[in-house]
């Protein structure tokens, strides 16, 4: 097994909870914004309350200010027809009743315009509550949708092989859609600019042929030289022990049918 091996499944499910947790925090965010914001109306709401009842205190006190201004103008006039008080007294007597009822107007308007904004904090208050359950619905749904990224990630496990060398694959023993077991080597990797180091066996009549640094040709059965070609190689070394394998010495000009080889060099494999 690669030590450096990934497994796609958990690369899906790292990148699928970590959507989940994006989700959620973000759920978390817009619920923080939303509460902030309804506490926001909720107090408004509160201080319109108390704005509107201070403005209908206050312009109850003034109709009765206007209805007494009104009453001392209403005898002020009827002195002045008696010639009991100046001119000069009864225009301060009209003066102070218009200003009592521009003051009594003032304050109806204030009132209407805090009513208007009463009206509007409650509207907004109660389109809130249905804006916030539908941006929750549609993370919840982006949350499911993440969480069934994962479910299905975890469930197909598929394995994502790396190799710490630069090289070619050769010697696959598993196939496309093959089930393997930990512990199966299932393919090699030679590494690039990789020297072959061939082990081969010839009778003793031919030893004498074979010594250090002599320059040699290397063909294979398996890959027929007149198709493939031959590799061309040096002697490192040539074992002077004798082994019975039963093998029979094959010229250099003729097809190596029952010479046996076999061939090494570092490289690395790949295990599950």
């Amino acid at each position: 097994m690669l030590e450096n091996g990934k497994l796609l499944g958990d690369l899906l499910s790292d990148s699928s909870n970590k959507q989940v947790a994006a989700i959620v925090d973000d759920i978390q965010a817009r619920s923080d914004t939303a509460e902030i914001t309804k506490l926001t109306y909720v107090s408004r709401e509160e201080s319109l309350l108390k704005e509107i009842r201070h403005i209908r205190s206050s312009l109850n006190l003034q109709k009765e200010v206007v209805e007494l201004t009104q009453s001392t103008l209403s005898a002020a006039e009827k002195l002045a027809e008696q010639k009991l008080i100046s001119i000069v007294d009864l225009h301060g007597a009209r003066e102070k009743s218009l200003q009592a009822r521009q003051m009594e107007a003032g304050l109806a308007r204030e009132l209407d315009q805090a009513i208007s904004s009463l009206n509007e904090t409650r509207l907004g208050l109660r389109k809130l509550d249905p804006e916030i359950a539908l941006q929750r619905s549609q993370s919840l749904v982006q949350k499911t949708i993440a969480e069934e990224k994962v479910a299905n990630a975890m469930a197909n496990r598929l394995v994502v092989l790396t190799s710490k060398l630069d090289g070619t694959v050769t010697g696959l023993r598993a196939k496309v859609g093959e089930q393997v077991v930990p512990g199966l080597t299932i393919g090699t990797v030679i590494p690039d600019n990789s020297r072959l180091i061939v082990e081969a066996w010839v009778p003793s009549s031919a030893i004498g042929f074979i010594k250090k640094g002599a320059k040699a040709k290397i063909m294979c059965d398996a890959f027929p030289y007149q198709t493939f070609g031959a590799k061309s190689g040096t002697v490192l070394s040539a074992d002077k022990t004798a082994t019975d394998l039963g093998l029979q010495f094959v010229p250099s000009d003729q097809q190596p049918s029952e010479a046996q080889q076999s061939g090494s060099c570092p490289n690395e494999e790949w295990l599950v």
